[in-house]
């Protein structure tokens, strides 16, 4: 739900703005979400490990489980920042020839690609607390980095387009 409310909120203040600019965040948004779902495979592939661990009593594997999968998180989270950073000219001419759109995406990508390493660590982090934690740190945590992409997006619409008051 939370999910579902921070991309309407970001869409509906991309809208505000002109064409080429919601057609760049819509683009941008896909991206950004492409890359989430490798590093919630990530983390799903963590839950699955911790499960079988925690499960055991084996809290020194958990802790071993749970350490290496973070590590694999940040690189990547990495990799994805590097790959996606260095095909900045390429990747956005698959989805629009329209030059008002790359100039609008120019401004966004480099958040797309920046947030990589924070938003694979994220995702990986929800995994692992979700099963290791035992708690309701998960979902708050979810929250926490959709509010942060909603603001990064809210702020980037502010500074690429004099439309948005």
């Amino acid at each position: 739900m939370a999910s579902t409310a921070t991309f309407a909120l970001a869409t509906a203040l991309t809208a505000r703005t002109d064409s080429p600019h919601a057609a760049a965040h819509q683009i941008c948004l896909q991206l950004w979400l492409a890359s989430s779902l490798l590093a919630d495979a990530l983390a799903v592939a963590a839950q699955t490990l911790l499960a079988r661990s925690v499960a055991a009593g084996n809290t020194a594997a958990s802790q071993q489980i749970a350490q290496r999968v973070l590590r694999w998180g940040v690189l990547l989270g990495v990799f994805l920042a590097a790959a996606l950073g260095l095909s900045s000219r390429v990747v956005p001419t698959w989805f629009t020839k329209d030059a008002g759109v790359l100039t609008a995406i120019s401004a966004i990508y480099p958040w797309v690609f920046l947030t990589q390493p924070i938003n694979a660590l994220a995702f990986v982090w929800d995994g692992v607390l979700y099963v290791a934690a035992r708690s309701n740190r998960g979902p708050v945590i979810a929250v926490v980095k959709r509010q942060i992409g909603c603001l990064t997006a809210q702020w980037s619409a502010e500074q690429t387009s004099p439309l948005v008051t």
